[in-house]
């Protein structure tokens, strides 16, 4: 029988099960994203070199903000001879340092932790040439840079104040932060001041395999993510609590990914097949992470 109203009626009654969503296209929108053109600051005068590992810099740039900057690294026989830093690292070394925090910061601005903000920054030859012993170790180029917070300690990586201002709640977001990008280097910096308000900083090491990572160590360790066990153990963090940061987590987009990979500079050395792998890593631990600490929708209803 053609057209039977009744079976219409039992058709129209069925529950409707939504279409997937249509797979992402990572490589297109990355490369279109990366061909976008990059705002960046200026670094105009000199403050302070650092002895971390990447050896950066602290620079007051021409939007009036300060940095800390981590920029590529000179060729030893080009610097000057009084140049501080006497270390060789390539680009590829330096720069996937410098993606690695770029990331990070990107995101963790995007879901709400508290990480300094992050933009890129550009170190001139000029500026270079003018404080050859503190700089000379670096070239002129586009860095990564973390706008420096006033009135902070060193970092620490203890869990110290938690129970001051609203501490707690930031500690809960970074332990889903760290869980999702896979922190391989827990570093706090805290005001000077009560209520000692904590924040997270260089994430140069994070991801699988820290600033070295590839593709296969990314594939290796989708896994089952959660949030970082320390700070949930140490603050007795509840499930509740836990969830409130995940929904901060499941309003990351796929756009936020693609513009944190995307702004990095080419002349960090980051091809496009591993950003799409990275896009790739971050996307299906972020929908893990997410089954882990929500509550399961209740029967009948969209996630």
């Amino acid at each position: 029988m053609e057209n039977d109203p009744a079976q219409q009626r039992d058709d129209a009654a069925l529950p409707q099960v939504p279409a997937p969503p249509p797979p992402i296209d990572w490589p297109a929108l990355i490369a279109a994203a990366m061909a976008a053109p990059k705002a960046a600051v200026h670094a105009s005068i000199f403050i302070h070199l650092y002895q971390d590992d990447s050896k950066p810099v602290e620079v007051i740039c021409d939007d009036g903000h300060t940095y800390v900057v981590k920029s590529l690294w000179a060729d030893v026989p080009s610097r000057p001879p009084d140049a501080e830093v006497k270390e060789q690292r390539t680009d590829e070394q330096q720069g996937r340092r410098m993606f690695n925090d770029q990331v990070c910061g990107r995101l963790g601005g995007a879901m709400g932790a508290s990480v300094p903000t992050v933009c890129l920054v550009e170190i001139t030859d000029d500026l270079i040439k003018a404080n050859p012993k503190k700089m000379g170790h670096l070239k002129p180029c586009v860095g990564h840079g973390s706008r420096r917070i006033p009135d902070v300690t060193g970092r620490v990586g203890d869990l110290s104040h938690a129970e001051k201002g609203d501490n707690r709640q930031r500690f809960n977001k970074l332990s889903v932060f760290y869980g999702w990008l896979v922190c391989g280097d827990m570093q706090f910096i805290k005001g000077t001041q009560p209520p000692h308000t904590v924040y997270s900083h260089d994430h140069g090491h994070f991801f699988p395999g820290g600033p070295m990572w590839t593709q296969a160590s990314l594939t290796g360790h989708v896994g089952d993510p959660a949030p970082t066990p320390q700070i949930v153990n140490d603050l007795k963090l509840t499930p509740e609590e836990t969830a409130q940061a995940g929904e901060a987590l499941k309003a990351i987009t796929a756009d936020d990914i693609v513009q944190a990979i995307a702004a990095a500079s080419e002349d960090w050395k980051i091809p496009l097949t591993d950003r799409v792998a990275l896009a790739t890593f971050v996307r299906e631990r972020q929908e893990r992470l997410l089954l882990q600490i929500l509550p399961a929708p209740a029967k009948g209803k969209a996630p």
